[in-house]
């Protein structure tokens, strides 16, 4: 017999979500370029930052068009969240544009593993059209299923909840209550 799925999260009937969607509307554009091997991965959180967040813009990573026209369309409000070596602190970089009165008005993430994401920065050679930013306090990480082996990688959902929460101020409990109520549905958590 076929799974049968919610027709308001896509999530299966047994691990539906939707008791937990607190949606945030947010002051800014959000863009993920996604990994085409994470569109479809169960345990992806992007998904449920979607239900979150509805207006979120998802890019494949395999669409060089849209990701060519995301770049040039850029201004000097966009940030690219992304550690490299030309990358700055995001903390100090929200503080600055408060002091100089700026906002950031689009924000852009990268959602795959760190070899995939890494990928994708390098072939679409990101920095070159966007200030990068990376975080310099320790998040905490909640994200338990597919946790990585290093402190500092969080989950898209976690990266972009804090990168919401420093460059708003919003309250983003509704990104870690969802990502909760998914992990209850799995027993190695």
């Amino acid at each position: 017999m076929p799974r049968e799925y919610c027709k308001s999260c896509s999530y299966p009937l047994t691990t539906c979500v939707c008791h937990a969607i607190n949606q945030i509307e947010l002051p800014l554009s959000v863009v993920v370029i996604q990994h085409h091997k994470e569109i479809s991965h169960a345990k992806n959180t992007l998904r449920l930052a979607k239900l979150v967040s509805p207006c979120l813009q998802i890019i494949d990573a395999r669409d060089s068009v849209s990701i060519s026209k995301l770049s040039n369309q850029t201004d000097a409000n966009t940030i690219l969240l992304y550690p490299n070596e030309n990358s700055r602190s995001l903390e100090e970089f929200a503080d600055e544009n408060v002091t100089l009165g700026k906002s950031i008005d689009q924000l852009i993430l990268i959602d795959g593993t760190w070899k995939q994401a890494h990928g994708i920065w390098k072939r679409y050679r990101l920095d070159e059209h966007l200030p990068s930013v990376h975080f310099s306090n320790s998040v905490q990480k909640t994200y338990k299923i597919r946790a990585s082996k290093k402190g500092f990688q969080l989950s898209t959902l976690e990266a972009l909840a804090y990168s919401v929460s420093v460059l708003t101020k919003l309250d983003v409990s509704p990104y870690h209550n969802i990502l909760d109520a998914m992990q209850a549905h799995w027993p190695e958590v």
